[in-house]
């Protein structure tokens, strides 16, 4: 999982220094929301994380990957679609 979420913090960075203005606002301050999995997230955190989806969807698949990677490297409750 440590890999996984480094992976995903470094399309993070790669994305806020390749947007710029606005695009730029949204990523800033998201690093924790990405490291979190889905199901342990609050109702108004999942809505913050899917309007940055929106927006950039190599950051989206850099946490749907994430998931899928904690799906088959550990237990089913790992994944961060598991209950």
């Amino acid at each position: 999982m440590k890999h996984a979420n480094e992976a995903v913090n470094e399309v993070r960075k790669v994305e806020f220094f390749r947007k710029g203005g606005p695009a730029r606002e949204i990523v800033k301050g998201k690093r924790w929301l990405l490291l979190t999995r889905w199901v342990n997230l609050e109702s108004k955190k999942k809505q913050l994380l899917n309007e940055l989806f929106k927006i950039n969807r190599r950051i989206m698949k850099a946490y749907l990957l994430k998931g899928l990677c904690a799906g088959m490297c550990g237990t089913p409750r790992q994944s961060i679609f598991a209950p």
